[in-house]
């Protein structure tokens, strides 16, 4: 039996695609096991299983945070894709091997019931202003059970705008004491509940479920006074305790084909990466995308120092 083993904490995006995978190579049977959970969760399914000596996943589909530390962790294998070509460099590692998927704007989110258009922060530091007290949530940044990106976030950013104004943002953001959620999923809905007024960070891709499927009050606002940032969301990667090489290269150079990636724009949120592809919500040129290797092998350091500094 010809089997394709896909682990993932995207589920949505992965039924789309097994669909699209069925129909590229319609005159031939696969069978496709999965595994689902939260970032944190799949990314310890996979350590413990090769620890086992046991067969892992063929293909990773998850955040950009985990693909990497999978990757310090020795966990991907190498793979020249001949996809690679059509893509900026940055959006691909061959060592790796991964490449992103999809790419999503990161930035913060609000309720637009309580919040007006005008009133609503427009940057980072109107974010943490004494009006949002009480009101604000935030991805969890120093327990993080299910997911990353608001730890991922605060170490890109110390990258970005530097240390002095890093120190500032960090320090104000621990006297706030925001709501924390694990899940930024379960942040983006307490906001459209209206349980929080302001969210950071939040990813496009978080809220559309919410926006688009569900109808809630939530809007998705980029802060101006920091750099354009977005990540990888998801990226795919070639795990190296698979079975099934052949079909995992192609499962991944369809996920960097025209075909996959003209699909992307209907999957809410998401900002096809496959150059001259997306037709709409454009990322500027002089974005930021992080996380990079450098700030994922620096999390360990800068999650100790936040919690200090957040304690």
């Amino acid at each position: 039996m010809t089997k394709l083993v896909v682990y993932t904490s995207f589920s949505f995006i992965l039924d789309t695609f097994d669909i699209s995978l069925r129909t590229k190579f319609a005159d031939e049977h696969f069978h496709l096991i999965t595994f689902r959970d939260h970032p944190k969760m799949v990314f310890e399914h996979i350590k413990k299983e090769t620890e086992a000596g046991e067969r892992s996943a063929d293909i990773i589909i998850g955040p950009h945070w985990m693909i990497l530390n999978l990757q310090l962790s020795g966990l991907l294998r190498p793979y020249d894709s001949p996809e690679y070509e059509a893509y900026p460099k940055e959006f691909y590692d061959p060592k790796g091997a991964w490449c992103a998927m999809a790419l999503s704007p990161v930035g913060m989110a609000y309720n637009t019931d309580l919040v007006s258009e005008k009133e609503a922060p427009n940057t980072l530091s109107e974010a943490l202003d004494e009006k949002w007290r009480g009101k604000l949530a935030a991805h969890e940044i120093t327990n993080n059970v299910e997911g990353q990106m608001g730890l991922t976030y605060l170490t890109a950013l110390r990258r970005i705008i530097g240390e002095k104004r890093w120190s500032d943002i960090v320090a104000r953001l621990a006297d706030m004491k925001p709501t924390t959620y694990q899940c930024m999923p379960e942040m983006a809905l307490n906001i459209g509940l209206g349980n929080s007024h302001l969210g950071l960070p939040a990813t496009l891709a978080c809220i559309s479920y919410y926006l688009d499927i569900q109808g809630r009050p939530v809007a998705h606002k980029m802060p101006t006074d920091i750099p354009y940032m977005a990540s990888f969301a998801p990226t795919i990667a070639l795990v190296a305790g698979g079975e099934n090489p052949e079909w995992a290269d192609r499962a991944f150079n369809f996920a960097l084909s025209e075909d996959w990636q003209s699909r992307v724009e209907g999957l809410g949120g998401k900002i096809p990466t496959r150059p001259g592809v997306a037709f709409s919500n454009p990322i500027p040129d002089d974005a930021q995308y992080f996380p990079t290797l450098e700030d994922a092998a620096n999390i360990p350091k800068n999650l100790e120092i936040l919690r200090e500094k957040l304690a």
